[in-house]
């Protein structure tokens, strides 16, 4: 295992972390949580290929208009995990994905370099081409990075992150710290000039503050908050 990077964090809060590469593949670990497994990006797993496989029939990609214009571009400005992005850029749709914490972001480049350098997976590799990465701050850089779409998929009120518990939600919680105002993320995706602006919130909480949407999309456990800023 070789170490590869390292920050401190959020120096307050108590938490430091790592970026470790191990068989190639590189992994965040909490230096604060010693016994705790470290994260990965886990593109190449089952879950994802399942994802991939549904294809335009999953409830985000309609969200996003792709099931009536595929050729429209998405600007992912909350990316994370980059897997709803991945799952995006599978369905041929160049996506531009946008994260403010630079180790999160370091795994995604690592990850995609690792991946498309590996055997041919004909819908993983497309999908990797599909995808553009850009480290900054969604406020300050989404009217900046052209999309006809913005989706954005803010981090869940805290006491829903603890809800959803699991390795990845300890991870994000900790290593993002406090979400930004998800009024401000909103209104900056609207003042741009995106055809639509989607986002992401559990099924039954309330619209961020704002304009209401124009529709919405249910799933089981999320819903899709649309807004129609040019005639569809």
């Amino acid at each position: 295992m070789r170490k590869r990077d390292q920050t401190p964090g959020p120096a307050a809060r108590g938490f430091s972390f790592a970026l470790e590469e191990l068989d190639g593949v590189l992994q965040l670990r909490a230096l604060h949580w010693p016994g705790n497994q470290a994260l990965r990006l886990a593109w190449s797993s089952a879950e994802m290929r399942r994802r991939m496989d549904a294809g335009r029939k999953q409830i985000l990609g309609r969200a996003l208009g792709l099931h009536r214009h595929p050729a429209l571009s998405v600007l992912d400005a909350t990316a994370g995990l980059c897997r709803d992005a991945l799952s995006i850029a599978s369905l041929g749709t160049r996506v531009i994905a946008l994260e403010r914490h630079p180790l999160l972001h370091a795994m995604h480049q690592h990850e995609r370099l690792r991946l498309l350098a590996g055997p041919q997976e004909a819908r993983l590799h497309a999908a990797l081409n599909n995808l553009e990465l850009h480290h900054g701050d969604a406020c300050l850089r989404v009217a900046g990075l052209a999309a006809d779409v913005i989706y954005l998929d803010p981090m869940y009120p805290k006491a829903r992150r603890h809800a959803l518990g699991g390795l990845e939600m300890q991870y994000l919680d900790a290593l993002l710290g406090p979400a930004d105002d998800p009024a401000q993320l909103l209104a900056a995706a609207l003042a741009g000039s995106a055809r639509r602006v989607v986002v992401k919130r559990p099924r039954r909480a309330a619209p961020i503050s704002g304009p209401a949407p124009s529709l919405q999309m249910k799933g089981n456990q999320t819903r899709f908050d649309i807004y129609l800023l040019q005639p569809d």
